[in-house]
């Protein structure tokens, strides 16, 4: 992982890791609380500058079952959330407009493993990067159904404000992550 790396080479750096939704990060950012942030992208914000670090793939996640997945079958489960105003939430919810079905009831969850452990037991349903879920999958307790493709693309982009001073930490954390014209 990218921080255990470079908390390793660097120990003395102060580095804070958390998570909240992309408009917080956001605000966090426009507000100089924070240098950087890894976020969903794109944002364009004339004050802030983003950078492309990968792309994630998003899937919708249900409780594990050995039977072909059936939509109508979930259409009536809650939406698991572990926070408001989530973009892969907001992906699926569009997805299934514009294919002609009703948005699905969003229930909020304080964390990401209450979310997954709700799913897991057949509490409802959620939309995450895979990368996310990949353990869970191979251990059998959740099944995963990929999103079609202009849905379930989304971009992470790390993102700082465009008159923030650029130190050495921040410069140094740019070359382990690999971005170039930071």
């Amino acid at each position: 992982m990218i921080f255990t790396q470079y908390h390793k080479k660097f120990p003395q750096v102060e580095l804070s890791l958390y998570m909240a939704p992309t408009v917080d990060q956001v605000s966090t950012i426009l507000e100089y609380k924070v240098d950087g942030a890894f976020v969903d992208g794109p944002i364009l914000h004339p004050e802030i500058v983003e950078y492309p670090v990968f792309e994630e793939s998003l899937v919708l996640i249900t409780s594990f079952s050995p039977e072909p997945f059936q939509l109508e079958s979930i259409l009536h489960e809650p939406l698991l959330s572990s926070f408001a105003h989530c973009i892969y939430l907001g992906r699926w919810q569009r997805w299934l407009e514009d294919n002609g079905y009703a948005s699905m009831k969003v229930m909020e969850y304080g964390t990401l493993e209450g979310v997954l452990k709700c799913v897991e037991h057949g509490l409802g349903v959620t939309v995450l990067p895979m990368s996310m879920v990949e353990s869970r999958i191979q251990q059998g307790k959740i099944s995963c159904h990929p999103l079609p493709e202009s849905y379930g693309k989304v971009p992470t982009v790390f993102i700082r404000r465009r008159d923030s001073y650029m130190t050495s930490a921040l410069s140094q954390f740019k070359e382990l992550v690999g971005i170039t014209n930071l």
